[in-house]
């Protein structure tokens, strides 16, 4: 397995330990670039302080001007777990690093009237080739540390994934699929992870969700929950013993349907998973499994 580290001015090819390590099961229990980017379909306002290692990623060709482009969580004190779309913008143009920055533990987006602190990024590791869904995951490494003051980092679950656990997906995109304008403030939403025969047949790289790739398929009250444009890289979680857990990353959907709308009733989405990083992610942080579970 290998992963490609970016610096400001320079780029290494970087092996990492790879492989999957699956620590415990804490519960019981065409795959190309077609539309990879989502947002938060039918969900509801987080409260503030409610998810503190939510990140906000934003492009600047110029300091005065701040686009918000993807989500992403908080690891340890410094690291952002994203998607590996998210480096690029929409023209799928490598953005260069010293034009992103990155705002942490915020439920609302920075504006005029939340004039929230940014952060550079110094490197950036990536897995392979971000125009696919096969391995959309990617670390940003901050130049500066993350107090504890500002914003609390997530736990990652490496367990195995079952059908029945519970999740929720994260983010600032979409609310109304053929609507486009982003919430201001971080939405949450309760959706399905699947295994049905969808899975395979909208994404070719998917084989179960205890690969690379998680399938969500809601169904009953959580059908018409998704992830919509605009919440890109962002959170997939758990909750167990009162603590979040990270799952998976938001990367992609699928429409089951001719129907106009990539997000919502009749999509197949599909989300990083993060366990299957697990090494990947230690050997770049050197966070122990410890702190990190």
């Amino acid at each position: 397995m290998f992963f490609f580290t970016f610096f400001l001015y320079s780029i290494t090819l970087k092996k990492t330990l790879g492989g999957y390590v699956n620590i415990s099961n804490i519960f019981n229990g065409d795959g190309t670039k077609s539309s990879l980017s989502s947002n938060v379909i039918n969900g509801h306002d987080a409260s503030e302080g409610e998810f503190p290692f939510m990140a906000q990623i934003y492009h600047s060709n110029n300091p005065n001007e701040l686009k918000y482009h993807c989500g992403g969580s908080l690891i340890g004190d410094q690291y952002i777990i994203t998607a590996a779309h998210c480096l690029y913008n929409k023209d799928l143009n490598w953005v260069p690093l010293n034009n992103v920055r990155i705002v942490v533990g915020k439920n609302v987006r920075r504006d005029e009237e939340n004039n929230h602190k940014l952060y550079f990024v110094k490197t950036v590791d990536f897995y392979g080739d971000p125009f696919t869904t096969a391995y959309d995951f990617a670390i940003y490494t901050l130049s500066t540390k993350v107090p504890e003051s500002e914003a609390s980092p997530i736990k990652i679950y490496p367990g195995k994934i079952c059908n029945n656990i519970p999740v929720q997906v994260l983010g600032f995109g979409r609310v109304n699929p053929e609507v486009y304008e982003i919430k201001n403030v971080l939405q949450k939403a309760n959706v399905d992870i699947s295994s049905s025969t969808n899975c395979t047949k909208m994404n070719k790289h998917w084989n179960n969700n205890n690969e690379m790739l998680i399938c969500q398929e809601s169904k009953g009250i959580n059908e018409s929950n998704d992830s919509c444009k605009g919440d890109s890289g962002g959170p997939l979680i758990t909750r167990y013993n009162d603590t979040n857990y990270l799952v998976g990353v938001v990367s992609t959907g699928h429409k089951l349907t001719n129907q106009s709308n990539t997000c919502g009733k009749n999509i197949v989405a599909y989300y990083a998973r993060v366990g299957y990083y697990f090494e990947d992610i230690i050997s770049i942080t050197n966070i122990s499994k410890k702190n990190l579970t």
